[in-house]
Formats: C-alpha cells, structure tokens, sequence
C-alpha cells in the first residue's frame, strides 16, 4: 500500500490523475455552454497559436496518451486546448474540459489543491506555472511550459478573464457532508468514482473488487493524529443496498479475512495488516466506510465511528 497522490507535472499536456462519472444528486441550472467562448479572451501582448478541440472520449487519447481514460471517466463532452503566445515567443497553453455536473468538476480540481490559494471560480490553486480551478461544470488548468516566472501575472490575468465567462456557478457534491471534519487536511480531499482514482490515492490491489463504476461516488481524505499520524478515510456511495452489501463481502473476502482479526462488532471490522497499520471496513445502508494507514486500532474505529455517525444523520 503505497501513497501516489499525483502532483502537477511541467510538460504540456501537463494532466493530472482523476476519474469518475458522478452519480451525486446536485443540481445546476439547464443551461448549454459555448466553450469556445469561454476560452476567447484577448490579452495585451498574446496572439492565439493552435487550438484543439475534442468531442469524443477516443480523441483524448492522442492528446494525454494513457491517461485520457482517467479524465474521460468524469463525464467528459469537450476539451478545448488554445495556446497563447507572446512576443517572446513564451506559450501559455489553456485547457478547458466541459463536463455532465459540476461534481465532475471539482473532483478534477480536488485531485492538486497543493500551492496558492486564488480567489477565482469557485477553487484555484496557482503552483509553479499552472493554474488550476474550476467553475461551473467547467475545470480549467492553464499551464506555462518554461519561463514560467516571467509570465505568472499574465496567467492569473487569463485565469480572471475565462473565470468571467462562465456565468454561472455549480454545486460541490453532497458527499462532503459525510466527511468529519476534525483533525481532516483540507489539501488531501479527493471526491471521485472509478478504482482507477483510488489506485492513484492509495493503492490496494483488491480494491477492484469494490465494484467502482460510473454509478458510485466516492471521496478519500487523510487526518492529522497524535501530530506525525496520517490515516485515511475512504466513504463509498453505491446506488443501492444490495450493490453495496456485495461490494462488503467481496472486498471483506479478499482483504480483511486475510489480515489478522482486532477488533469486530458488526459495525466496524478493524484488522491489523503485516505492515502494522489498523485498517476498518464498515457498512451503512448504500456506504462502505474504510479506514486505511492507522497507527492504532482505536484510530481506525474512532474515523470509522465518526463518518458512520455522519451518514446516520442523513436518514
């Protein structure tokens, strides 16, 4: 089990790890997006360069190799890639993915919240020549390749610029609410859908056997505990029961009954792995709870309780 957090890459297409069609029940208003609209602004001292635009999930692949299956998953319609160029000859590429609800959205932007907070859209993060945010069902990264420093105030000016055409704003998804809050690290929150993102969060090989798919939900983030402990909360939404009991026991299976048994009140199941980390699986209605990287059996059963109480109040 190993932490592969992905963090911005500097090369173009830059493109970070993420995946997932949303099930969430969030709303956002029937409106139709002109994406190229979004994206024409005009900037003192850039002239466009090329522009590509993409329809299908099949014309992703040449754009961002084998990682256009992770960002097709997250109900993808479109992706417009313009470059700006300047006078001396810096390029600043933007990067507009239009998506099915704005929950796919900001699960995009939620995979890389690391580096400057900026007060644009409804999230953004500014680190190392990327701008990163997103709005609407709309997330947008605008990446400079090299001799970023020199261009950094001129990124955040074609950040606000499309900021100002996406007039309307969406909905985070309702599964943050199931997430306790105390001792959390905001930048460790991940909301996705598909094993593929989880692999990419932490990694359990017999995760695929949790069934994650365009129907389910799901979000990861990690505490702080006793000041060096980071353990990590995994809440899962099937879209019924019965797909969340099978997705129990066939995970139960694989991993749990082959960890050495601490603790079990058929509420919380808490084993002791042969790293010596305390992991838990607990189920609730549609939810599968898991707990992985504990130091202490207690930890484990406290974030399991603490996020199955959460979920016991939506009934």
């Amino acid at each position: 089990m190993r932490f592969l957090r992905t963090i911005s890459i500097f090369i173009i297409p830059i493109i970070f790890m993420s995946c997932g069609k949303s099930n969430d029940d969030n709303q956002y208003p029937p409106h139709e997006i002109n994406l190229g609209s979004v994206i024409n602004v005009k900037m003192p001292g850039w002239k466009v360069g090329t522009t590509k635009v993409m329809l299908k999930k099949e014309d992703l692949e040449g754009y961002m190799g084998r990682l256009a299956s992770l960002y097709s998953s997250y109900g993808f319609k479109k992706l417009i890639a313009r470059q700006y160029v300047n006078q001396k000859s810096i390029s600043i590429t933007v990067e507009a993915f239009e998506l099915e609800k704005s929950s796919d959205a900001f699960g995009l932007y939620s995979f890389d919240t690391i580096g400057k907070k900026q007060e644009i859209g409804q999230g953004a993060v500014y680190n190392h020549g990327i701008m990163r945010f997103w709005k609407d069902r709309i997330f947008v990264r605008i990446v400079a390749r090299e001799d970023y420093r020199e261009v950094e105030s001129d990124i955040i000016k074609f950040a606000k610029a499309i900021e100002a055409n996406i007039l309307y704003e969406g909905e985070k998804p309702t599964m943050l609410n199931l997430v306790p809050e105390e001792n959390l690290i905001p930048d460790s929150l991940c909301f996705f859908h598909h094993n593929v993102c989880l692999n990419n969060i932490y990694y359990v090989p017999e995760t695929h056997s949790l069934g994650l798919s365009d129907n389910t939900d799901a979000v990861a983030v990690q505490y702080k505990v006793d000041g060096s402990v980071y353990p990590r909360l995994v809440i899962v939404k099937y879209p019924d029961e019965l797909s969340a009991q099978n997705a129990y026991n066939a995970f139960t299976v694989l991993y749990f009954d082959v960890n050495t048994p601490i603790y079990n009140d058929n509420k919380i199941n808490v084993v002791r792995t042969e790293d010596g980390e305390y992991n838990s699986i607990s189920i609730r209605r549609n939810y599968i709870i898991l707990v992985f990287e504990s130091r202490s059996s207690n930890t484990s059963r406290d974030l399991a309780s603490a996020a199955l109480k959460k979920i016991g109040r939506r009934d």
